[in-house]
């Protein structure tokens, strides 16, 4: 659970006249706020307008544990976009704080530890294919070189941590 948002985002404000296809670059005259306010790039393709969305927060939370800063990219567009330093808030957590890159490929769990439980609980996997993620933070993270950020896949996202 992210807490603490570095990104203040406002209200949603509907430009009045133009409905938004919701690629989230919107003309001058636009929508703006919400998902807006989250804006960091315009993506422009062949495969169709996109946009890169980025929230940054001072701690993320899971099960109770505080992994410290996390930032969170969106990528909407249809191609592999390159990780940049600038769609970073520049009075938050620098790009160069963070070391871990969460893996979002994988769906389902076989199994969650529950306290209480000397084993844990086995869950009915739905698609066997997806049924690869492993039960810790450190399992499902690989390391994160500010120096060579990578790309996010098209129709993709990816965290980012201090901390693993």
């Amino acid at each position: 659970m992210p807490q603490g948002p570095e990104v203040t985002v406002g209200a949603f404000a509907w430009n009045g006249s133009t409905q938004s296809v919701g690629d989230g670059c919107p003309a001058g005259s636009g929508d703006t706020g919400g998902a807006v306010d989250l804006l960091a790039a315009c993506v422009n393709s062949l495969a169709g307008p996109g946009a890169i969305f980025r929230q940054e927060y001072l701690h993320l939370y899971i099960d109770g544990t505080d992994y410290g800063p996390a930032a969170i990219l969106l990528n909407t567009s249809g191609i592999s976009v390159p990780i940049s330093s600038s769609w970073f808030c520049s009075v938050c957590t620098p790009i160069t704080d963070f070391c871990y890159r969460l893996a979002l490929a994988t769906g389902e769990l076989t199994q969650v530890p529950y306290p209480g439980f000397t084993s844990p609980i086995p869950l009915e996997c739905t698609q066997t294919t997806f049924c690869s993620g492993h039960d810790t933070i450190a399992g499902n993270t690989s390391p994160f070189a500010p120096s060579t950020p990578g790309n996010i896949a098209a129709h993709s996202g990816v965290i980012l941590l201090v901390n693993n």
